[in-house]
């Protein structure tokens, strides 16, 4: 089977107290719609996974981390040369959290 970044059947956003996991696939406004996480879409790139190597500068490697406002981006799995996973975690005294510390429902 082949995908591509516009193939969004993949797992969708997995949420833990602390952080979540989502697809690399997902479109900025995407992942503000689902998670509440804001990601600057006004750079050359499509998806979240664009925006992290856009952030690098090269394509990403596991456990690479991309600081973003209000939390970190850290790249949990790989597809070849595609980002498939990506955890956020937010920082704990920004919005972006719930009053018992953790990512808002």
């Amino acid at each position: 089977e082949v995908s591509d970044e516009h193939d969004r059947t993949r797992a969708g956003v997995v949420r833990s107290r602390d952080w979540l996991t989502f697809p690399g696939i997902l479109r900025p406004d995407e992942l503000l719609e689902r998670a509440d996480v804001v990601v600057p879409d006004d750079g050359p790139y499509e998806t979240v996974g664009g925006f992290i190597m856009s952030e690098l500068g090269r394509l990403p490697l596991v456990g690479d981390v991309v600081p973003i406002e209000g939390g970190e981006f850290r790249v949990e799995r790989m597809d070849g040369r595609r980002i498939d996973r990506v955890r956020y975690t937010p920082k704990a005294d920004e919005s972006t959290t719930s009053a018992e510390g953790g990512v808002r429902p």
